[in-house]
């Protein structure tokens, strides 16, 4: 893999990671101590904004020296809308936002930002399917230029548009490139229908560990009985990860 400054970029290589969290205390911890394992050496920062958490992650994140928390103490911000605001609270030049029930599981796995340059803002995991797009960089992995994102919004039009679907949508349109990996879905037992996905073997996306309760459009997502515990065993096996 070429470093950033091999590829173009110079020293505009210290990334923010923006993170929502709702209720996901187990998978926060475990993605932070990820984060700190596998980003060690990497000029980087932890932006969290929390959206009415009442499981403690609130008062577990204030105790983390290394992460910079924000609140939202009423449980009403949307994805897009909390993904803006980190935007706008992060201090390095690029921008990577995680979902909190998203695990890196590789020492590469911030790959990504270094296919950014002068043409390509965006690069990630191809979400695959879309309104506007059928290929958009999905915003639970994904790596772009905080000056560039800042002039434009995470924000869904639904039902035109997924959450992080314009991004790439105006990226297009104004010219500009994305670098896309594929997304792999995983077993984790037969009798699942909803299954985590693996995404380029750099980052474990549980899918759907929390959303804020008054979405319209989510009612019935929520998964099968024993698919976290089957989740949190698969994590033990595979990669020797703890989610408590």
């Amino acid at each position: 893999m070429l470093s950033a400054k091999e590829r173009g970029m110079g020293e505009k290589s210290g990334i923010s990671i923006l993170v929502l969290t709702w209720n996901t205390i187990g998978y926060t911890k475990a993605q932070l101590d990820q984060i700190r394992k596998l980003t060690a050496g990497i000029d980087h920062e932890v932006v969290i904004a929390d959206n009415g958490s009442t499981d403690g992650t609130v008062e577990w994140l204030q105790d983390q020296t290394d992460v910079k928390l924000w609140r939202n103490k009423g449980n009403t911000w949307r994805h897009g809308f909390a993904l803006d605001f980190l935007v706008r609270k992060a201090s390095k030049p690029i921008c990577c936002t995680l979902c909190s029930d998203a695990l890196p599981v590789s020492p590469e796995w911030t790959t990504p930002a270094s296919f950014l340059d002068d043409g390509t803002v965006l690069a990630g995991i191809d979400k695959g399917w879309g309104r506007k797009l059928q290929h958009y960089v999905c915003p639970s992995y994904l790596f772009g230029w905080r000056d560039w994102l800042s002039k434009h919004s995470f924000a869904d039009r639904w039902p035109d548009a997924d959450t992080g679907e314009m991004l790439s949508v105006e990226c297009v349109a104004e010219g500009k490139k994305m670098k896309l990996w594929p997304s792999i879905q995983v077993s984790v037992g037969a009798g699942f229908k909803k299954k985590p996905s693996d995404y380029n073997g750099w980052v474990w996306h549980t899918w759907w560990g929390s959303r804020r309760k008054a979405v319209p459009g989510l009612a019935g997502r929520e998964f099968e009985a024993g698919y976290h515990e089957r989740v949190k065993a698969h994590l033990k096996e595979r990669y020797g990860i703890d989610v408590r």
